[in-house]
């Protein structure tokens, strides 16, 4: 039997329900993951009523870098011992809080240790989601398209 072609198995996956929400929810949150991101960088570093010191520049790049560093070793060992659809759900849920927390400490003009540990710990759940999302991904589709997947995604 012939293999099918990159874009074959490219409008397979997209004739995929379950891909294609997979897919979706991941774009949407890598762009809301980008849109914080932004925002907290521009909070801290851009603030037009203070003078950033350069303290502050090494929490905000903290705040941005320091998931990968926490996060990253734990993350196998929890997807191996959770339901990835379990965690996908919940980690959602602590992040929108975890955010919405952030939110109101800017609101509040609140710039101090509680403001970047709510950001770190909002970055981290969010390099947990991600993870469940990638982890998820080889049981939506198939093994002869998880590469072409893998790629998309």
């Amino acid at each position: 039997m012939a293999r099918a072609t990159g874009w074959a198995q490219l409008r397979g996956l997209l004739r995929s329900r379950d891909f294609r929400l997979l897919y979706t929810t991941r774009l949407v949150s890598a762009c809301a993951d980008g849109i914080f991101q932004t925002a907290l960088a521009s909070y801290v570093l851009f603030n037009p009523e203070k003078a950033t010191t350069p303290a502050e520049t090494a929490w905000a790049f903290a705040a941005l870098l320091l998931p990968y560093s926490i996060v990253g070793p734990f993350v196998g060992v929890c997807l191996g011992r959770w339901w990835r659809q379990r965690i996908l759900v919940v980690s959602n849920l602590v992040k929108v809080a975890l955010v919405m927390g952030v939110a109101g400490l800017v609101a509040g003009r609140s710039e101090g240790v509680a403001f970047f540990a709510t950001a770190i710990a909002a970055l981290g759940v969010n390099r947990l989601f991600l993870s469940a999302l990638s982890a998820g991904l080889p049981r939506i589709v198939g093994d002869d398209v998880l590469v072409t997947a893998n790629a998309l995604s």
